[in-house]
């Protein structure tokens, strides 16, 4: 997998769709500049178009949760002979929801305002999935910002420090080799400090 870099706007307000943000990352993309995933090849532009699949994706747009499918792009590295799927970073691998969908519930919940049976109702999830997020985001934030800061309850500052900070899902997945909110690591952890 290629992870192609995407800006992720604001949480609650962006005027953009996930469906445009994956589209324009995807449409910027420059093979002649990708370095191919594969730990044993790392070659610099030797991938070309090779095929694609379509994904569903659960996001947020204008307050409200939105189910579609996108495209996921493939590429063949002529230098290895492997393929990699081109995933733009507010697409989480492996899983169905959005970053940015994520952290919008995350947001919401953070403010306290509603119950968590409601706020479950509200963006259709399981209180499990609700949870699950909340460990994932409070392990993820704790592993980037340090121990010096660490989260003991999940808060609207800490979502907001995410969003302040430049580049911040290409910066975390190339600090652990796993994306922000990933449930399923797919190799060990690269604990180099942040660019």
């Amino acid at each position: 997998m290629i992870r192609v870099n995407a800006k992720l706007g604001k949480i609650i307000s962006c005027k953009i769709s996930d469906i445009d943000l994956f589209n324009a990352s995807l449409s910027l993309v420059d093979l002649s500049e990708e370095i191919c995933s594969n730990p044993k090849c790392h070659a610099k532009g030797c991938c070309r178009m090779h095929a694609s699949y379509t994904r569903d994706i659960i996001s947020f747009y204008h307050g409200k949760r939105q189910e579609s499918q996108v495209v996921i792009p493939r590429v063949y590295c002529e230098s290895c002979g492997k393929t990699h799927a081109l995933i733009p970073e507010l697409l989480i691998p492996y899983g169905s929801y959005s970053i940015r969908f994520i952290l919008a519930v995350i947001y919401v919940y953070s403010q306290k305002k509603h119950t968590i049976e409601k706020l479950c109702e509200r963006y259709s999830i399981s209180v499990s999935t609700l949870y699950t997020w909340l460990k994932l985001f409070k392990e993820h934030f704790n592993s980037w910002f340090s121990v010096m800061e660490q989260i003991i309850s999940v808060s609207t500052h800490a979502i907001q420090k995410i969003y302040s900070y430049e580049n911040f899902p290409s910066s975390f997945f190339k600090r652990f080799n796993f994306s922000f909110l990933q449930l399923r690591k797919t190799s060990p952890q690269n604990l180099s400090p942040p660019d």
